[in-house]
């Protein structure tokens, strides 16, 4: 069972979702508390792309897709739970 992690600022969550396969273009803001994602492969932001605390990415499976667009803000306590494409 992951746990929420907190990190000093979104930068810090870059590096470790791009390692893990998370795609992004130009800059993204992230929160600082972040439950790690199982399938980090699964995601993809968009250049200004931002996601208030406490956001929930759920991908059932590897080849599921949640795409974060550009400029897109995704508002506090919000869940988004892919089987497809979100």
């Amino acid at each position: 069972m992951q746990t929420r992690r907190r990190a000093n600022n979104s930068r810090d969550w870059l590096r470790p979702l791009s390692l893990r396969g998370a795609k992004f273009e130009g800059k993204v803001r992230l929160p600082i508390w972040l439950e790690p994602p199982v399938h980090a492969e699964c995601l993809s932001f968009g250049d200004g792309a931002a996601l208030d605390e406490r956001v929930t990415l759920l991908a059932t499976n590897s080849s599921a897709q949640i795409v974060i667009g550009a400029r897109c803000y995704v508002n506090r306590s919000t869940m988004l739970d892919a089987s497809e494409r979100i």
